[in-house]
């Protein structure tokens, strides 16, 4: 199974993506949050391409949200940097993390609402490359969550022997490790 998910400029299927992260697991290993850390793909896009190239879209609510966002997370994926990608470079990096980590010929997606899948699909299109995953294989962890974890509140539930402190809330890199965490170990 593998947790995606993405960073915007936007809350449309057509949003500026500026990152994204993604973590394979499996329900036979064990796994802890730093371990995750090391085993996932995380890709930093460059925005500029994707809103004058492909006209994606900007909202001024979520670029005024993004100043809220702690200067970790503003740092991983809301400042330019000279490594980012293009969008066709970044989701190749993506492909070939599925590719090399898929274990089932559909492997399920696990994704917070439908924003990620939607974003993506649709960057694929813009810069004509296939989809990363068929839609048939996501799934929501929000809804997996409060259905299967008693301390489930607003989509997140506590883990024993976790402190959760050390998630950096809108890093797309500790966003699917704790996703997958939760998945598998909470309570």
């Amino acid at each position: 199974m593998f947790v995606l998910d993405i960073e915007t400029l936007s809350t449309e299927s057509d949003a500026v993506v500026l990152s994204a992260a993604l973590v394979y697991f499996n329900t036979k290993d064990k796994y802890d949050f730093n371990g995750l850390l090391d085993s996932c793909v995380f890709v930093k896009f460059d925005a500029m391409e994707q809103k004058t190239k492909y006209k994606r879209s900007v909202e001024t609510s979520t670029v005024n949200w993004w100043k809220e966002q702690s200067k970790e997370s503003k740092e991983m994926s809301l400042f330019p940097n000279k490594s980012d990608l293009s969008a066709k470079t970044g989701i190749g990096v993506l492909v070939d993390y599925i590719n090399k980590n898929k274990q089932e010929k559909q492997e399920i997606c696990w994704i917070r609402g439908t924003l990620d899948q939607v974003c993506m699909d649709s960057l694929c299109k813009d810069v004509k490359v296939p989809f990363l995953f068929p839609y048939y294989v996501y799934r929501d962890v929000r809804t997996a969550l409060d259905m299967t974890k008693e301390t489930c509140v607003r989509g997140y539930c506590k883990i024993q022997g976790f402190d959760s402190s050390v998630v950096n809330k809108h890093d797309p890199r500790h966003d699917v490790c704790f996703d997958a965490l939760q998945l598998l170990y909470g309570v």
